[in-house]
């Protein structure tokens, strides 16, 4: 990037016409922020949505591990997630583009030729193209089930593509279908990328082995020597000249440890050399913009090999601190510029002008969460006031204001975490948590009042609470193992402003989930057998006042109701797609959910549309799950969309009639929070 200017007034950052072609840099602002989010060349927070409408709120400007990318230049460099988006990045800020969400299907290869031919390889052997208006999955031969990991194309219009398990693919220009190109002798290795460097089609495996073919001919021939294990023991990446004159592949050695990069010419394939070895981790990418070899890693493994005509090697790096983030890809803008794509969101700038490289990120400007167990909200005088509950990184406790946050309170340290919360009033919320080491029967119960958590010290959390809930106006009722609810009826934090109420009449067995319905007085309660108990006067609890529907058992993992007038309605959800209704007659219709796996979570609106958290098992051809919610309607209605979220949702909930809006959340691991805003109605 230039080297920023002063600026004319009212031009806080980003590029500004300067008349006569010339474009001024103005900086970058303050991270998180981006610039000209809302107001071109202002500094304001980063909205990146994916096109199903899910916005990241936390990290900013988003938080999925970048795998891949590819540049046009400085200012035109489109991005892939381990999460299912490609992004765009204008050299300004980023954006979410139009590109399909698979989510938790990474995008792996990213390759362009104009902005009207671009194509994206993902998990699953998926290839999409983008013709400047609408993306279409390519069609392929053969099923692949396969990442697809590299794109290539030549400047006659061949196209190849390679992936794991030995996938090599050639684009039929008239028929515009992929079909396989053999690999003598067969083998089964990952291909780490492929290359067009006409006439011929080169390729590199996941043991360094350089394949290469005649185009047309559809098959590719093992050519030159295996980088020795002595050499190089991790094959992380590689690469290959403008030319395909020579290979570059990226990775470590073990002994000692370090990250390690060897080269081989292709033109006099006398064997592979170092051309740089640096002490600590393996490097994770490697890409070349000639004369520049630009290598990347973690713990600072991020270095700049330039290549001299006579042959020499001259070598810069580290490039960064020690303990720098896991940089996953490296993306060259040009020749002294590239971009670091990085773990949960991280992106670096690299480049040099005149002088030394200078390194900056958009290391956050809050602090990162890495999981959200659960979140809460009731509509206020911020919408939604929504306030989330984060384990892990010290066990805090942390809310939304104008940006999600730490807030005061919570315990710290230890084995301890906050797994579920309840907004009573604006001003108060609960939370409660648990010893994971299950070395003491402990819990932990925290109160929010203003601005301020403290913790309930009582003898009575003596056991795991698994979830919390009550009505608005301070009543909470804490739900425990076997069969022991835990009452306070105003709000109070003192020992004595609890009691134990048993649940008589059914099962012992550990009680998971709690919900309210707000108009009448009905809490429903539900153990993980699946039994199900109602408590309308805050006095006993008795399972036989509700029947159990028909069928095997599952595990219920979360309930939520709703008042309509004197009537409410209470959704349950949970392992095997299990989804329970039931109405004021307490009476339970049973079904399931085709497809999916385990239902985490629930939020259900005034307007009894259902909003449940799940992951899609997208079978073999993906590999993995995909983080998913569902909504349905009470006319049956279901429609399931993909949240760029890693492994699993944590908690799905939300808020609704905030001026025709009905707000929902989603909290997932590496600290992950999106929102939703639908009309109400859904």
């Amino acid at each position: 990037m230039p080297t920023p200017v002063n600026c004319v007034q009212a031009v806080d950052c980003g590029y500004f016409d300067a008349g006569c072609g010339v474009a001024v840099f103005c900086g970058r602002c303050a991270a998180p922020q981006e610039c000209g989010v809302s107001t071109p060349n202002r500094c304001a927070d980063p909205r990146v949505c994916t096109p199903e409408g899910w916005c990241w709120e936390h990290p900013l400007p988003q938080g999925g591990s970048f795998v891949s990318g590819f540049a046009f230049g400085p200012r035109e460099v489109y991005l892939g997630t381990d999460t299912g988006s490609l992004l765009f990045w204008n050299g300004e800020r980023t954006r979410g583009t139009t590109f399909p969400t698979q989510a938790g299907v990474g995008v792996r290869a990213v390759f362009g030729v104009s902005s009207t031919e671009l194509y994206v390889g993902t998990e699953g052997g998926r290839i999409f193209r983008f013709d400047g208006t609408t993306w279409s999955r390519e069609l392929i031969s053969t099923g692949v089930a396969n990442a697809i990991l590299s794109i290539h194309r030549g400047p006659s219009g061949v196209i190849v593509a390679a992936g794991s398990g030995g996938v090599l693919l050639e684009r039929n220009p008239t028929t515009q279908v992929w079909t396989p190109i053999s690999i003598s002798p067969p083998t089964t290795p990952a291909f780490r990328r492929v290359f067009v460097a006409e006439p011929f089609i080169f390729a590199i495996s996941d043991l360094g082995q350089v394949y290469r073919g005649a185009i047309g001919s559809n098959q590719v021939l093992a050519v030159g020597p295996l980088p020795p294990i002595s050499l190089i023991t991790e094959r992380n990446a590689a690469a290959f000249s403008a030319d395909a004159g020579f290979v570059v592949v990226a990775g470590g050695a073990v002994a000692p440890a370090s990250g390690r990069a060897v080269m081989l010419d292709l033109r006099q394939p006398t064997g592979w050399v170092t051309v740089r070895d640096e002490p600590g981790q393996p490097f994770e990418a490697v890409e070349i913009q000639e004369p520049r070899v630009f290598l990347s890693g973690n713990r600072g493994n991020v270095a700049v090999v330039t290549l001299a005509a006579d042959g020499g090697v001259s070598s810069e790096g580290p490039l960064l601190p020690s303990d720098a983030p896991l940089f996953r890809s490296v993306i060259p803008t040009a020749t002294d510029q590239f971009i670091l794509g990085g773990n949960n969101g991280v992106m670096g700038f690299v480049e040099r002008d005149g002088g030394a490289w200078s390194v900056t990120d958009n290391a956050f400007a809050q602090n990162r969460f890495d999981t959200n167990n659960d979140g809460c909200a009731t509509a206020g005088l911020v919408a939604g006031s929504p306030v989330a509950f984060v384990t892990s990184a010290g066990n805090r406790i942390g809310s939304r204001g104008a940006r999600w946050s730490w807030q005061g309170g919570g315990s710290v340290g230890g084995s301890f975490e906050w797994g579920r919360c309840h907004v009573t009033a604006q001003d108060q919320a609960w939370a409660v948590g648990n010893d994971r080491a299950l070395v003491n029967p402990v819990s932990r119960v925290a109160r929010r009042s203003g601005q301020n958590w403290t913790e309930v010290d009582t003898p009575q959390f003596s056991q795991q609470w698994a979830a919390v809930s009550g009505f608005p106006g301070g009543s909470t009722f804490f739900l425990a193992n076997s069969n022991v609810v835990l009452v306070n009826v105003d709000g109070g934090t003192t020992p004595g402003a609890f009691r134990r109420v048993v649940l008589d009449g059914g099962p012992v067995n550990d009680l998971f989930a709690l919900s309210p319905a707000a108009v009448s007085a009905v809490h429903g309660a539900m153990n993980r057998g699946n039994h199900f108990s109602a408590e309308p006067q805050f006095t006993a609890w008795n399972w036989s006042a509700a029947a159990q529907p028909p069928a095997p058992p599952n595990d219920a993992f979360a309930i939520h109701g709703v008042g309509q007038g004197n009537a409410f309605f209470i959704l349950t959800v949970g392992s095997a797609g299990l989804v329970i209704e039931r109405n004021q007659s307490l009476m339970g219709v049973q079904s399931r959910v085709p497809g999916v796996s385990d239902l985490t979570d629930v939020w259900v609106s005034s307007s009894r549309n259902a909003y449940i958290a799940t992951t899609v098992d997208a079978g073999t051809l993906v590999g993995r799950t995909s983080p998913t919610v569902i909504f349905r309607s009470p006319d049956g209605g279901v429609r399931l969309e993909p949240v760029p979220v890693s492994q699993r949702i944590r908690g799905l909930f939300g808020v609704d009639d905030l001026d025709g809006t009905t707000r929902v959340w989603v909290t997932g691991s590496s600290g992950a929070v999106l929102r939703r805003d639908l009309p109400d109605g859904g």
